[in-house]
């Protein structure tokens, strides 16, 4: 890759994880998608190998018409800290 429009499009990990890290890497991957005017896909962490990951990835492709923003799956419920 030698320019930033080289790239055709963006697959992510949608979670569950963390929500700090998705919510960095989700707005980061959906920006690009959007300023760049390509398609982007969420893919949903299991317990898949990455070249697994990568076909689903890959096949999900094929059927996007337009872009649609990603959404996080959480791994767990919010840790929200109370203030006494």
């Amino acid at each position: 890759m030698k320019d930033i429009k080289d790239i055709k499009g963006i697959m992510v990990v949608k979670g569950p994880g963390s929500f700090t890290a998705l919510r960095i890497g989700l707005a980061t991957a959906n920006t690009l998608a959007w300023a760049l005017h390509i398609p982007i896909i969420g893919v949903k962490l299991t317990n898949k190998q990455n070249e697994e990951l990568i076909k689903t990835g890959v096949e999900s492709f094929k059927k996007i018409k337009r872009f649609k923003q990603v959404m996080p799956e959480y791994g767990m419920e919010p840790n929200i800290t109370q203030v006494s």
